[in-house]
């Protein structure tokens, strides 16, 4: 029987190609990822994280585009990003979906 394709197992799938990219994930409980952030468990839960190769921490859409600009599927984000007021508009996305991603599945 198939598994029903929810939100983890999506993500999961999503993980093993960022690895693939050359990103790696941290778990967000871990002590490593609350030092490399300076965030606590409960911020990392309220939006994406990222440390960046230069140790700039991005948030939220910003991490988002960062890695939509690695992968030749989702670089357009990242071209849609550029246009102007388009960016206001994202963060408002992320946002609400970050809100309710645990009912969305």
């Amino acid at each position: 029987m198939d598994r029903p394709a929810t939100i983890e197992h999506r993500s999961s799938r999503f993980g093993r190609r960022l690895r693939r990219r050359g990103f790696s994930l941290e778990p967000l409980q871990s002590p490593l990822a609350r030092e490399l952030t300076g965030r606590s468990v409960e911020a990392m839960m309220a939006e994406a994280h990222l440390l960046t190769p230069e140790h700039r921490v991005l948030r939220g859409i910003d991490a988002v585009l960062y890695i939509a600009a690695a992968c030749p599927i989702t670089r357009p984000l990242t071209w849609l990003a550029r246009v102007p007021g388009a960016m206001p508009v994202l963060r408002f996305g992320y946002r609400t979906f970050a809100r309710n991603r645990y009912g969305i599945s």
